[in-house]
């Protein structure tokens, strides 16, 4: 765990946050509008959008995600479950910069 502004912070909080900050950035839409349950095309994206934003998030997190389990990626959620699982398997540590 981390702090962030007087609060502790956890992997999975880290993992969704930088997820979140990246996909406003990217996407151009309001983070009150990125929930768990945000399909890509409630957040704007197609497709490609989000193929593009699941690549960035690979690079972003030095993991792969194979081609079958992009297909099944079809909420913000179920992104932020994926890598913070494949985070935790690794045992990283939250590394959180405002």
């Amino acid at each position: 765990m981390t702090k962030k502004k007087g609060k502790i912070v956890g992997l999975r909080e880290e993992t969704e946050g930088k997820l979140k900050r990246m996909v406003t950035k990217e996407l151009g839409v309001s983070s009150n509008n990125v929930r768990s349950d945000s399909s890509w095309e409630d957040l704007g994206a197609d497709s490609v959008d989000m193929v593009a934003f699941v690549m960035r998030a690979e690079e972003a997190y030095h993991l792969e995600i194979s081609d079958e389990k992009i297909s099944k990626i079809n909420t913000f959620g179920k992104l932020v479950d994926y890598v913070y699982a494949k985070r935790m398997t690794r045992g990283d540590s939250p590394r959180y910069t405002a």
